[in-house]
């Protein structure tokens, strides 16, 4: 066990501490963050990337954001965020942010694919802001020049963040033994062989998360493995169709395997889960549903074992892994 975590489990195992909590009507996983929040406020322990790795945290928020360009003038144009509990994918966070008059350039455009028709409807900064506030709670934050860029930025829009805890990827690569020419995220996720679309925010936080695991798990995979929890969707073959509100397909592709399960592009009578979210096309077979809906329907009709989530039934589902 992680000695930080080791701390925690102590405390909550105190018959003391425990009889005030039991009071408190607080879920198991309440408990461990507000141990966790009065270690750091007291002790002032910090996330230190020197320190070993055993000592990072295992729950956590991403950040990522999208900016005009570099300069104290330019502004946010995307915000993306993926919480993190016990190593696991819990939930995400992306929203567009409007930059109001403001010109948004034609090489950042290129880079993102992000355009001004795209932000003209988007939420202002502060809306953005104070939506992020609520998803981050008290975690740390971990990012890729996240104390560099990210936090720094964010201040000079209006949201401090700088006194968080907060673990920064690129600090984190610098003091491993990685044969690497630099420590950009492009070069991290080709090293890894993590598949990704760069230059959005929410694809680059995902491929953030698997580059700090490979590199926080460097030295104890093994332990890691056999402390672990069994993973909801391990030996699940899940099939989707639609579009999402909390996720872009790819980032739904990211959520399930990194909970143990497997995509497949059709649905068969070995199929276990099909997720299923708004329909837009225009060419249903009924006007209502997909193919995918239509084939699933008929397989549990014949008393074949097939579970219909929609998004909301999905992220429940995550959350009986914790």
């Amino acid at each position: 066990m992680k000695p930080f975590e080791q701390t925690i489990k102590k405390i909550l195992n105190d018959t003391t501490i425990q009889n005030f909590l039991d009071k408190t009507n607080l879920k198991e996983t309440e408990q461990y963050r507000l141990i966790a929040h009065v270690i750091h406020l007291y002790s002032n322990t910090n996330y230190d990337n020197k320190k070993s790795l055993a000592s990072l945290p295992s729950d956590y928020v991403l950040i990522d954001i999208e900016t005009t360009g570099f300069g104290r003038e330019d502004k946010v144009i995307q915000i993306a965020a993926v919480k993190v509990i016990n190593d696991k994918i819990f939930d995400t966070f992306d929203s567009y942010v409007s930059i109001g008059d403001s010109t948004l350039p034609t090489q950042i455009t290129y880079l993102t694919n992000i355009n001004e028709k795209i932000l003209a409807n988007a939420p202002t900064f502060t809306e953005v802001s104070d939506k992020l506030l609520d998803f981050i709670e008290d975690f740390p934050i971990v990012g890729h020049n996240v104390k560099t860029f990210d936090l720094p930025f964010l201040a000079r829009n209006g949201l401090d963040l700088k006194d968080r805890l907060a673990v920064d990827t690129v600090n984190l690569a610098r003091t491993t033994p990685l044969n690497v020419k630099n420590y950009r995220l492009e070069t991290l996720t080709d090293f890894y062989k993590i598949e990704t679309q760069a230059h959005n925010a929410l694809n680059d936080v995902l491929a953030t998360y698997e580059i700090y695991n490979n590199l926080k798990n460097r030295d104890f995979n093994k332990r890691e493995r056999q402390e672990r929890k069994p993973q909801v969707l391990a030996n699940k073959k899940i099939a989707y169709t639609g579009q999402f509100s909390n996720f872009s397909r790819t980032s739904l592709e990211r959520i399930i395997t990194s909970h143990g399960g497997t995509i497949t592009k059709t649905v068969t009578k070995n199929t276990d889960y099909l997720i299923v979210g708004q329909q837009i096309a225009k060419n249903l077979k009924d006007g209502i549903h997909s193919s995918k809906e239509i084939k699933c329907l008929a397989y549990i009709e014949n008393g074949i074992s097939i579970k219909m989530l929609n998004e909301e039934q999905f992220l429940q589902l995550l959350k009986k892994e914790i």
